[in-house]
């Protein structure tokens, strides 16, 4: 755990509220994405938490985690303060904590999916946040923001809360869908606040195939930006 890491104050109690998720690990990811109403979309990540790791990373080859933590490797110091946008399990905090990053911070709105990230004791906090709306956090207070893999429903609005609330000189990191990219106006928002000065795109898209375990077409990329 590092030092003074502080994860036994947070609780995050939910119920099983619903015997629809499906017993068949195919149709789960499905089954998740396939509504896009936000409440609704909580509550299926908070029932699919306990399996999400499994259905995703071992049944499904999930490529998206992986992709980031090598990206951010690269370019982000070890010792810098890191926001997990959307952390979900806390997978993409395990992979960075192995791979040196000690201060990490993990935001997500679903409880159950911060319950499975706090047993992995790798965050020197989790916070329950929605990137739909303002973020909790004070502007230039992180180093870099990371989301991996985060749902239809986050508008690309959020890149605007990054860039606050990441110091300039700092990292934008987004390791999720292409089409997402467009449809949820992420390409709208990073163009304004290109435009504006204070972000610059560090690497032309690196696109890859979703999942290796399934035939899907579904199509993610790594995409860096710093603050300016």
């Amino acid at each position: 755990m590092p030092e003074n890491t502080d994860t036994t104050s947070h609780r995050y109690v939910h119920e099983d509220m619903g015997p629809d998720m499906p017993d068949d690990p195919s149709q789960r990811v499905n089954w998740v994405v396939s509504t896009e109403d936000p409440v609704e979309k909580k509550r299926r990540y908070d029932v699919w938490a306990k399996h999400y790791e499994k259905d995703l990373l071992e049944n499904d080859g999930y490529q998206a985690p992986d992709k980031a933590r090598d990206a951010m490797v690269r370019i982000v110091p070890r010792d810098a303060r890191i926001l997990d946008a959307g952390c979900g399990t806390g997978y993409v905090g395990k992979l960075l904590h192995e791979a040196g990053y000690s201060d990490l911070v993990g935001g997500d709105y679903a409880e159950g999916m911060l319950e499975v990230a706090a047993q992995k004791d790798v965050y020197r906090s989790l916070d329950q946040i929605d990137l739909s709306t303002t973020l909790p956090y004070d502007d230039d207070s992180f180093d870099c923001v990371v989301t991996v893999g985060i749902p239809m429903i986050v508008p690309g609005t959020c890149m605007r809360e990054f860039a606050r609330i990441v110091r300039p000189g700092g990292w934008i990191v987004y390791s999720s869908g292409e089409a997402q990219f467009t449809k949820a106006g992420f390409d709208t928002e990073i163009a304004d606040l290109t435009a504006e000065k204070k972000l610059k795109e560090l690497a032309p898209p690196a696109p890859y195939q979703a999942f290796l375990h399934v035939n899907t077409d579904v199509v993610f990329s790594v995409r860096v930006y710093g603050v300016i």
